[in-house]
């Protein structure tokens, strides 16, 4: 059976699905066809199979999707020089033709615990009886005003947000081996 059709019948994905498309709608089908949720046996197993073999196919599909910042492909990268030319080990890239840097994307921030003190009138739950606490206006907490190291009294702290990015590597330009110069030696002899 074609994987396409498979992936449209049992899953009803469009072709190449992504890894969390296809893990999401598993979970969803498995709680129905499952046999101790009132599912046929016979559905489950052949649910299961197909996910198998998508499965595989959509890990293969994301490893043509990983490029670098210049537009190469990562499975393209780190070959080497080809059988004739001799090169040695790169150790800027270790061999895989690119370079893993991690880029600040975006900052979480979060309340400062340090400079933020319980409201003592109404021990920290914002309110008295049934209506709010007219000392924190039902915050629960007041905020000093003299200087946190912290926070540098702004009141919340930021924590960077990292995600890879790759670079081709520029002493070996991707290929993973740096060329010698040396017409004696054959390919493979030098490391």
């Amino acid at each position: 059976m074609m994987q396409t059709e498979l992936c449209r019948r049992v899953f009803e994905l469009e072709f190449p699905p992504t890894e969390v498309e296809l893990k999401s709608k598993y979970r969803t089908l498995s709680k129905e066809r499952h046999p101790d949720t009132g599912g046929s046996h016979k559905a489950f197993v052949e649910l299961k199979e197909a996910y198998d073999m998508l499965l595989g196919y959509a890990t293969e599909a994301k490893k043509y999707q990983d490029r670098t910042s210049q537009g190469d492909l990562l499975v393209d990268l780190g070959k080497g020089l080809g059988p004739t030319t001799n090169g040695a080990h790169c150790k800027d890239c270790n061999s895989l033709g690119y370079i893993q840097k991690m880029r600040v994307t975006s900052y979480t921030q979060t309340p400062c615990l340090r400079c933020q003190i319980q409201c003592g009138r109404c021990a920290g739950r914002g309110k008295l009886k049934a209506t709010l606490c007219p000392e924190c206006a039902g915050t629960g907490t007041f905020r000093l005003l003299s200087h946190c190291f912290a926070c540098l009294t702004v009141g919340y702290l930021s924590k960077p947000v990292y995600t890879p990015v790759y670079l081709t590597c520029s002493l070996c330009e991707g290929t993973g081996e740096i060329q010698i110069m040396n017409p004696v030696l054959p390919k493979g002899a030098v490391r």
